[in-house]
């Protein structure tokens, strides 16, 4: 996989080298400080709290089905097939209808469809496949809508910095996930404890994106 990576990379090269917007010297200088206040204001806190929490949730998917299956009996291997599949089917047959979407509606249907899979996975054996199925759809939609909301409420100035910010919460949240994993397996919770922190998390960040909306609908008035 790292050579068709690597070779794409060669090919897309020419368009890398191109700055997405003409920044000017001083802001190309800005302090952490400075991007972290820039970060601050731009009114998307909700939003970077809902793509935290997203990520948190895939990650815990990600670092402890396998752990999970041990006591469930599932095949772990199922699990990243099917939902692996099932997104790439969403995005090859609806990536053109995405933008047209309600995201007001259906980031936190989506969630909330999320944490019923988590919960689903982590019980009965012979539900594990749908779930899984159910978990690929919400993830293959959640993520697009989400970067999109983010992307497009930022000023043209701070697009870099808010979709840089929004990837760190990417990496923070590989780490911060087998973090908290491993807080709740040590108090003897176990993998099912783990998954339905997840499915928490992953309500909560629907939670933020309603909140997000309602207090852009309250401040409209």
């Amino acid at each position: 996989l790292g050579l068709p990576a690597l070779l794409f990379t060669f090919i897309a090269a020419p368009n890398l080298r191109k700055p997405e917007l003409a920044v000017s010297r001083d802001a190309r200088r800005g302090s952490t400080a400075e991007i972290l206040n820039a970060v601050r204001h731009s009114g998307l806190s909700l939003l970077f709290l809902a793509s935290t929490l997203f990520c948190l949730t895939t990650s815990i998917g990600l670092l402890f089905m396998k752990g999970l299956c041990t006591e469930t009996g599932g095949n772990p291997a199922d699990f990243y097939l099917y939902y692996t599949s099932t997104m790439i089917v969403v995005r090859l047959t609806g990536s053109d209808r995405l933008d047209r979407l309600p995201r007001g509606h259906v980031v936190p249907i989506c969630a909330f469809l999320m944490a019923l899979a988590f919960l689903t996975i982590a019980c009965p054996l012979w539900a594990y496949i749908p779930a899984t199925f159910l978990y690929g759809l919400s993830l293959s939609l959640l993520y697009p809508l989400l970067a999109a909301e983010i992307v497009d409420r930022s000023k043209p100035e701070t697009k870099t910095i808010n979709s840089n910010f929004m990837m760190f919460t990417f990496d923070a949240a590989g780490l911060l996930a087998s973090l908290f994993g491993g807080a709740v397996i040590n108090l003897g919770l176990g993998y099912r404890g783990v998954i339905t922190m997840g499915a928490c998390m992953i309500a909560s960040c629907g939670l933020c994106f309603a909140a997000d909306r309602l207090s852009r609908r309250t401040g409209r008035r």
